[in-house]
């Protein structure tokens, strides 16, 4: 074998070695890329997740806490606001649920039908349902965090809910509409499909409590249903 040939042949090998050694650059770079945006869209909900399995014992310090401020307070004619709006996010309208420590502001009068309208409130908290009760009425208020819309607001938009799944019956929720306390205990706890509306427009004849958010975090595919009564 020539010179010549030897020299083609090595240049040839070097030239495909150079294009697989790019070429794997960009594979693993992509690659990297891919988990650490996975990674940031994901935290907020993986921080829940291990806050709400290493801090028991701090969020039943929490819920004793609130739920003394409410029986201090109930049927109280001048409530000790001090403390209530020590506990929650906004005193106008929010809510409380301490065994996921859950807590966040409520925007009244959503259209859960207008995806601009819900979308702007979710970026800002829960959205309460427009035409559903409020809380201090007789009626179903029903509070939702999901979103339609993309991946990213998925997850963004499903931190607040993202633990619903965790509350069984017996469960305390509270909540802080125009500067007064109610508690409220969940009932039940259900994934339905995406169909059923079932349950926004459901009546009652007492208070009750409707919350909603996607499931699982960052999909449209379910919804998570948890039922609470008022007491």
């Amino acid at each position: 074998m020539s010179g010549d040939s030897v020299h083609k042949i090595s240049d040839t090998i070097l030239n495909k070695l150079r294009v697989y050694s790019r070429a794997r650059v960009i594979a693993i770079t992509l690659v990297t890329l891919g988990v650490l945006i996975l990674l940031y869209l994901f935290l907020p909900l993986l921080i829940a997740k291990i806050d709400y399995l290493t801090s028991t014992d701090e969020n039943r310090v929490v819920e004793e806490r609130v739920d003394t401020v409410w029986s201090e307070n109930r049927g109280s004619a001048v409530p000790n606001i001090t403390l209530i709006e020590d506990l929650f996010p906004d005193k106008e309208f929010s809510i409380i649920i301490p065994k996921i420590d859950a807590r966040s502001r409520v925007i009244a009068d959503v259209d859960p039908f207008d995806q601009v309208a819900y979308t702007v409130a979710l970026n800002n908290g829960i959205a309460h349902a427009k035409g559903t009760a409020y809380p201090d009425q007789i009626g179903n208020t029903f509070l939702f965090a999901h979103s339609a819309l993309n991946f990213y607001d998925l997850v963004k938009q499903n931190v607040n809910f993202f633990l619903l799944t965790e509350l069984v019956k017996g469960d305390e929720i509270y909540i802080m509409y125009k500067g007064e306390m109610s508690k409220y205990i969940v009932e039940k706890n259900i994934k339905v499909d995406p169909e059923e509306i079932g349950y926004l427009t459901t009546g009652s004849d007492h208070g009750k409590l409707t919350l909603m958010t996607c499931w699982p975090a960052g999909t449209d595919f379910k919804r998570v249903i948890v039922e609470a009564t008022k007491q």
